[in-house]
């Protein structure tokens, strides 16, 4: 999986185990160092600083019994979530749950404490492939399994608890809608959709999540049916065009396309007026969503085009450009023209019969009429 995050980013480690409601540590083997959160330090004392610095693990014996059950783990040295479970001696009805997370300089042992009835709850959560999150029963984030802590390293979250509260989105945890059971949520360019599951004898709420990007990704792309693409610069002059562009109006290559268009772009347009409306919004820094303009191939026939114009920024909100989508709308709106056609021929015929022709609803009340009505 490669390293996720920097051993020597202390304040990152520190996070990491911050959010978790049960006693937690990391210990880095290598160096025979360790950092843990408060409730660890409430549960055992020893090593640990509030102030996420590592500090040396001693000579504690459970500590040494956890790295070297930890050195044994099939994936040490490539982590894939696999966990191991110790009961923890002298304490009865407490174990040991740890699994191994990548970081440069060698590798960190991740583990938690959880109590007989935690365990018996979790303990099959915390090895599942998917990502879970668990809450308390009022809805208040609890801990989250290896799966979902390692997403949350690879999209760039501080911890596993960020999942739940995601940026700018309604958050996971805390009460639902009624009948709420499925949430998409996004992390960056990923897209995970997450189930809400009520755990037996009120023990709490499991969030299994599940990775979509892939089908998400695609179900816009079909309902977008994206059939050309050219990028503009800021004051809207051509810079590249797609080869799917170059069929759409008639040419054989991308290439011609750009070079007619920078010839004479008013050749692709079937009004002047359209070409000025989208140079303006263009100018002034607006995207263009879901427009339609008639425009022209290189024969001078017609077709139709829904456009886009995603605006695109570079460091500082620099406005770059416009990266354009292109939609062969033609059929469409031929459809609705031949409709319309067909609806006024039938509304000239209804006007001109010889006839009373009224149309009613249902209770009786007059709708439309024709001329031989007014008699």
């Amino acid at each position: 999986m490669g390293a996720i995050i920097s051993l020597d980013v202390a304040a990152h480690v520190a996070a990491l185990i911050a959010c978790d409601k049960v006693p937690a540590a990391v210990i880095a083997p290598d160096r025979h160092e360790m950092q843990a959160n408060a409730c660890w330090r409430g549960m055992f004392g020893g090593p640990g600083d509030e102030n996420g610095l590592w500090q040396p693990v001693g000579d504690c014996a459970y500590l040494s019994t956890i790295i070297e059950n930890a050195l044994s783990c099939e994936d040490r040295d490539d982590p894939r979530g696999d966990i191991f479970v110790l009961p923890i001696e002298g304490r009865e009805h407490f174990y040991f749950l740890g699994w191994w997370l990548p970081a440069q300089g060698g590798n960190l042992i991740r583990v938690m404490v959880l109590g007989h009835r935690d365990r018996l709850v979790s303990s099959g959560l915390m090895v599942s492939p998917l990502p879970v999150l668990l809450l308390t029963p009022e809805g208040d984030f609890l801990y989250g399994n290896t799966a979902a802590e390692l997403i949350a390293l690879e999209v760039g979250l501080p911890n596993v608890a960020a999942l739940a509260t995601p940026n700018g989105q309604r958050p996971l945890t805390g009460p639902t809608e009624e009948g709420e059971y499925l949430r998409s949520v996004h992390y960056g360019q990923r897209i995970f959709q997450w189930r809400r599951t009520e755990l037996l004898n009120d023990r709490g709420i499991a969030l299994f999540g599940r990775d979509c990007t892939r089908e998400e990704s695609y179900r816009r792309a079909l309902e977008h049916a994206v059939q050309g693409i050219v990028d503009l610069t800021a004051d809207g002059r051509l810079t590249s065009v797609s080869e799917a562009v170059a069929p759409l109006f008639g040419y054989d290559s991308a290439e011609e396309v750009k070079q007619a268009y920078l010839r004479n772009p008013e050749r692709f347009y079937a009004s002047d007026d359209d070409l000025a409306e989208l140079r303006q919004k263009l100018a002034q820094g607006y995207g263009v969503t879901g427009r339609e303009v008639e425009m022209r191939r290189q024969d001078g026939s017609q077709i139709w085009m829904r456009l886009n114009a995603t605006v695109i920024y570079g460091e500082g909100g620099v406005l770059l450009g416009y990266s354009v989508t292109l939609i062969d709308v033609t059929k469409s709106r031929q459809a609705e023209h031949d409709l319309r056609r067909r609806q006024e021929r039938y509304r000239a015929l209804v006007q001109t019969a010889g006839s009373v022709i009224m149309f009613l609803d249902t209770e009786g009340r007059i709708l439309e009429y024709n001329r031989e009505s007014e008699w």
